[in-house]
């Protein structure tokens, strides 16, 4: 006997809710070389695709956007899958879940710009792209459902200018040198008019060679 069943498909996030928008964090403030207030580490997305009730056992793949490029090809993004259940006692038809993991640091943020054309530095700090889903099912696949959800990113926006303590340090240091250059300068100048303490050493040192 052949059953032939279309999934329904969802994704939900780490507390198996479904969802179609997902918010969270870049916590790294790269304009100023460190950690956001309150922060220490980089956030990790965890999402589910499920899909229930699919015979023939469905193909879930991960997109970003409309990308052809799945994402189980990237390191990145850590991906696994199986079966979580059957909907009647012979296992014919039965439920199916994928889970991407992914953490939102530097190197998400070079990946998403550099091999999918992302804005990862707009002006109002909200970084976003779809994370889609596609589920197929048949030898031909022959039925084929997307699904996805909007992910936004709150990352501070680098306008390209110094941090302030850098200028701080620039200022600084310049400063510094300019009185040190000053200084030798003056030094300088008293050593060759023989004025301050030079004078006094040098007439010492004449009078000691008179003795």
């Amino acid at each position: 006997m052949y059953t032939y069943n279309r999934s329904t498909n969802v994704i939900l996030d780490e507390d198996y809710n479904e969802i179609r928008d997902y918010d969270t964090t870049y916590n790294y403030d790269d304009r100023q070389d460190k950690w956001e207030e309150d922060k220490s580490s980089w956030e990790t997305v965890e999402l589910y695709a499920r899909a229930y009730g699919g015979r023939p056992e469905p193909i879930i793949k991960w997109y970003v956007d409309n990308n052809n490029d799945e994402l189980n090809q990237d390191d990145h993004f850590r991906i696994s899958e199986g079966r979580i259940g059957c909907q009647d006692r012979n296992s014919l038809i039965c439920d199916y879940e994928s889970r991407i993991e992914f953490t939102v640091d530097d190197e998400l943020m070079e990946i998403l710009s550099d091999e999918y054309g992302v804005d990862t530095n707009p002006k109002d700090g909200l970084v976003r792209f779809d994370l889609t889903i596609e589920v197929e099912q048949g030898d031909d696949q022959s039925y084929v459902d997307t699904q996805k959800v909007s992910m936004n990113i709150e990352k501070t926006y680098d306008n390209g200018s110094l941090p302030a303590s850098t200028i701080g340090i620039i200022v600084g240091v310049t400063v510094a040198v300019v009185i040190l250059v000053v200084a030798l300068i003056l030094l300088f100048y008293a050593k060759r008019r023989r004025k301050w303490c030079f004078k006094a050493s040098l007439d010492t040192l004449s009078r000691r060679r008179r003795i």
